[in-house]
């Protein structure tokens, strides 16, 4: 988004793709943005650079690609939780099922994608050198009939990067484990990671429920955001749980003009409550889900807000 009024936004990309044969094929990209102002100077960047590999279900994906918003619409809404559609895409390494796949048996009715996501900050952050773990499991129940449930579970993790006055993390077979399972850190972490969990954690679970009907596609859509334990699965069971993002969308795409309506509710400030330590033994208020206390930085890339100087 330009920072001054009056401005020229200009952006070209180079798409291509090659099939060896029927069960692998690749996909390239480039894209370039130019940024011109009348006030301050132009600026330009790599948008996206990356390749992708497909072997018949699984995919590599190596570069910088913007992430794909199945949850909500891609151009109506205000995004999801965990990716938002307006950020730069961070460089990354991502293996899995990118899409919806059927397991066997089930005549296409019960799909699923997963995959995981190691990630690098390389921007100019408070602490430099942090990675970004996610992975997450999808699975849409009903594919091919007029009612349809699609369930998923996400989850990030910042970790790694040099702390001041503090040893820089390594990228070992124990940190990931820890950072995989959200456990406690080692002897080589921080005191707070050693009594916390390492790293600095989000989940997310949605539930979208879809309806056709004619050339009307209708859904209601449900996010939340868990950044403390305990965590429930039974959203009514959580203790955030008047926080999250709740949707609705309506669309025709045979209308001459008014094809989508979008309504969406969005609410972040019950956080599991106002305090933290109730009583010793239960914790888990002021959740602050954005902002952590060793990551400064917090969920941003390319952000102008906190740097290293």
């Amino acid at each position: 988004i330009p920072a001054h009024a009056f401005s020229t936004l200009l952006r070209a990309s180079v798409v291509g793709e090659t099939k060896l044969n029927s069960s692998l094929q690749f996909q390239y990209c480039i894209d370039v943005v130019v940024n011109a102002a009348n006030q301050g100077t132009a600026q330009a960047w790599i948008q996206q650079l990356y390749l992708h590999a497909r072997w018949l279900i699984f995919d590599l994906t190596l570069g910088s690609r913007e992430n794909q918003q199945l949850l909500t619409d891609r151009y109506l809404s205000s995004g999801a939780f965990m990716f938002s559609p307006s950020a730069r895409p961070m460089p990354h390494i991502t293996a899995g099922i990118e899409e919806f796949t059927s397991f066997p048996l089930t005549n296409n009715q019960v799909k699923f994608r997963g995959g995981i996501t190691h990630a690098w900050f390389s921007d100019n952050t408070y602490v430099p050198g942090i990675w970004l773990h996610h992975k997450y499991v999808h699975i849409r129940l009903a594919d091919q009939l007029p009612v349809r449930l699609q369930l998923g579970l996400d989850h990030m993790a910042q970790w790694g990067g040099k702390l001041p006055d503090q040893q820089p993390q390594l990228f070992n077979l124990t940190n990931f484990k820890s950072i995989f399972l959200a456990r406690s850190g080692g002897v080589g972490s921080t005191v707070y990671e050693q009594n916390n969990s390492m790293g600095n954690h989000i989940l997310s679970e949605h539930v979208r429920l879809e309806i056709e009907t004619g050339n009307f596609i209708s859904s209601v859509y449900w996010q939340n955001i868990i950044e403390d334990s305990p965590f429930r699965l039974a959203p009514w069971k959580m203790m955030n749980r008047e926080d999250g993002l709740w949707g609705l969308s309506i669309g025709n795409a045979s209308l001459p003009v008014f094809q989508k309506l979008v309504v969406e509710r969005i609410n972040t400030t019950d956080q599991s409550g106002y305090i933290h330590d109730k009583d010793g033994i239960i914790y888990g208020g002021q959740d602050s889900y954005f902002t952590n206390g060793t990551y400064l930085n917090d969920w941003a890339f390319y952000s102008p807000i906190v740097t290293g100087k």
